[in-house]
């Protein structure tokens, strides 16, 4: 990833994300105002917990989002090769999450089903791909499903 003209790497902000999604997985809020300050991190990275925040790391994911379809195909191989991952079950589970606000630079967002009785909010759903043994194959945000 290109450097740009932060103080920190993306390429760092990208490690975290990964480190604490094997570790713990969790939201990047989570992340940054509990997590990572728990661990060895900012002495194996040399990343001060102050630069952790979750704006950065939000950013992060954007700036991971373009590679995404190359990141996936290259992490089923070496997961595959490193943990002997067979592929022949495949388990997909979708939930949705909901918007406070309009959304309205969101494509994706718009009124539907609710699993959190709020009807009244846009929203998004979230579809996941695992292996049966919990390894992430492939995640997508996907329109609300549904009349609400």
């Amino acid at each position: 990833m290109p450097g740009g003209r932060a103080a920190i790497p993306w390429s760092q902000m990208a490690a975290v994300l990964v480190i604490a999604g094997l570790t713990e997985p969790s939201s990047e809020l989570h992340i940054a105002e509990d997590w990572y300050r728990t661990t060895a991190l900012e002495d194996l990275l040399g990343l001060p917990e102050e630069r952790v925040n979750d704006d950065r790391l939000y950013r992060a994911l954007d700036r991971l989002l373009p590679h995404k379809p190359a990141l996936e195909q290259h992490l089923r191989r070496r997961l595959g090769e490193l943990f002997a991952l067979e592929y022949d079950l495949l388990l997909y589970d979708v939930t949705s999450t909901y918007f406070e606000g309009l959304a309205a630079r969101n494509a994706l967002a718009q009124r539907g089903y609710s699993r959190d009785h709020r009807p009244d909010c846009k929203q998004v759903c979230i579809a996941r791909v695992v292996t049966r043994e919990g390894c992430r194959w492939a995640m997508s945000c996907l329109p609300a499903i549904g009349p609400m």
